[in-house]
């Protein structure tokens, strides 16, 4: 895993996106939170981008929320966090099943 911390400027992302695009899963994040996500992902042995597209169907199923972020797995389902737009926090499960487990 490799961390960097970049400036929100165009030319230093797109160093890090050359960089990153060697490795089967890379991922860039600007952000602790987004870091600390990252590795319980990878903690829990997904591909990041399987749950950022889970994230996705979330975000236009429940368009309430927003801010979705993976917390991990547990008794088989996958756990988010996602805020509404008073900042209340709620967790959302997705149970996994069998051909969304093997996918992942």
């Amino acid at each position: 895993m490799i961390y960097g911390a970049i400036d929100e400027a165009q030319s230093d992302r797109e160093k890090w996106e050359q960089y990153a695009s060697r490795y089967a899963h890379s991922v860039i994040v600007t952000s602790p939170p987004a870091l600390r996500e990252q590795i319980l992902i990878l903690e829990d042995r997904l591909d990041p981008k399987k749950i950022r597209h889970l994230k996705t169907l979330l975000q236009k199923k429940k368009t309430q929320y927003h801010r979705f972020s993976y917390e991990g797995k547990e008794a088989d389902c996958y756990w988010f966090s996602a805020e509404d737009e008073n900042g209340v926090k709620t967790q959302l499960g997705i149970p996994i099943c069998r051909e969304r487990k093997k996918d992942l």
